[in-house]
This record gives C-alpha cells, structure tokens and sequence, in this order.
C-alpha cells in the first residue's frame, strides 16, 4: 500500500519534471523555429572547354530531388554560360550543365584609391605590369549555384542516412576523424560519390568542382543558434574527360547545439 508520504513524493517529482520540462529551452521563440536545406555548386576552370556536358549530385530522397530545375537554374542556365536541367541517372537525380564552349581567358586588373577605399578596376593586357603590387591578373573562370529552401522542422541532424535527403554515394559511409572544428555531438565518414565529366580540353587544363548540401534547424535563443548535417564532394580533372569519374565524398553529422527544441 502506497503512505501519503510516498504519495506527496510522487506528486512532488511529477511537478518538478512538468516544471523542468517548460523550463529547458527559456529564452526560444516558437516561432523562429525552422528547417533548411542549403545546396551550392562550384566550378573552376582555368582553360576553355568545349562540346561540354557535365552532370554533378543533388540531394534526393527516395529516388526523388529535393530541387528542381526552376530552382537552380530559374532562366534556364548557370551564369549564362551552361544550359542547365535535371536528369534521372543511373545513381539518381543530377543537375546537368551543357555548353558547346565554355571560354576562359585572362582578365586584368588595377587597384585605384576613391574616397579612401580600394577599387578594382579591369585594364587591358597592355597595361598590365606584373610588378606593379596594385595590379592583378585572373587566369580562371568560375560559375556558382546557391540555393536555399525551407525544409520539415525539424531536421533531423543527427541520424539523417535514411531519414533526411543525401548526395548519392558509391561506397559505403565510413567513419573518419573530422578534419574541420566541429561540436563534440558531431561524427564525420568518407564515401566516393560519382560525377560526370564529358569535354574537349587542353591537356593542362584544369577544372575543380565542388557541390555541397545541408540540412539545418535554427532557432533564437538570446541569439540565433541551431545544429546541421552537411555534406560535400570534391574533385579536380586535369585535361580532356570522357565520362563518369569517383569524386571524394564527405558527411558531418550532429554538428551544433543539441538537444533542439
């Protein structure tokens, strides 16, 4: 039979959980409570290519793209340089970039002083100086992707293989010290993810690219704060490219404040 005392006891430790309970996260707003997804593309190119088709990850789930077309490419191209759609693949959804001739030439420029300010100014080749410290030459050309969509609050950050949008992968994820700062909650692995790489080029041409996704909660809490999983791949070709090649993949999971409200 249960005493009034362990009765009161009990009733005691119910109210100092409820109490406990509306009181862990103070100081969040409900309201600023919210789910993203971030995916960036990158490319480096520091010689012309031609007759072009390049093919590089998007987040999926279940076989579906969590991005469409109109979001990454809203008039149809990338910078103006690469015809851009989304195409079903063998290792599922990849945001495809066509051109007959991507054009990389030298660009230079000098640093000119207004109103206490640096400027960049760009000068033609013949005035170019390579000993003068003000000027600079641009042997590279670059075109980027950044979008930005509001995801499922909340994300699940932690344990997100299985449950949240991924980059495809080619391997399994193997666990792996993290080399970037990261929280104490974060894990990191290695995987090979795939790319596709088709173009006429130079043999010391060199192209990087670079794609990189995240799923992140944020909220305020005397400040604005949060936790993510992110992922990345990499890769650098030198030369002309013929087709599929294994990029290196990477995935922090956990990484933030933790626990979320």
């Amino acid at each position: 039979m249960r005493t009034p005392s362990s009765h009161l006891l009990t009733t005691g430790l119910l109210v100092l959980l409820v109490v406990t309970a509306g009181c862990a996260f103070p100081g969040v707003e409900p309201e600023s409570r919210a789910g993203v997804y971030d995916y960036t593309f990158g490319l480096d190119a520091d010689g012309t290519v031609e007759n072009a088709t390049i093919r590089v990850p998007l987040p999926a789930e279940d076989g579906m793209s969590v991005l469409n077309a109109s979001v990454l490419a809203p008039n149809g191209t990338v910078d103006n340089a690469f015809e851009a759609s989304v195409v079903d693949t063998r290792y599922g959804p990849m945001l495809e970039l066509r051109t007959t001739e991507f054009v990389v030439e030298p660009r230079y420029f000098t640093t000119v002083e207004e109103d206490g300010m640096g400027r960049r100014v760009e000068i033609s080749e013949s005035e170019y100086d390579p000993d003068n410290p003000d000027h600079s030459k641009v042997d590279f050309r670059s075109v980027d992707v950044l979008v930005t969509v509001d995801a499922p609050y909340p994300v699940d950050t932690e344990t997100p293989v299985g449950d949240e949008p991924l980059l495809p992968a080619t391997s399994d994820r193997v666990a792996t010290a993290c080399e970037f700062p990261t929280t104490d909650t974060a894990s990191c692995f290695d995987y090979d993810a795939p790319l596709y790489l088709s173009y006429d080029a130079a043999e010391g041409t060199r192209v990087d690219t670079v794609v990189t996704f995240e799923g992140r909660n944020e909220w305020f809490d005397a400040g604005w704060t949060g936790n993510h999983y992110r992922e990345s791949v990499d890769y650098r070709a030198t030369g002309p490219q013929s087709g599929w090649v294994t990029a290196e993949g990477h995935l922090v999971v956990g990484n933030g404040n933790y626990p979320s409200p």
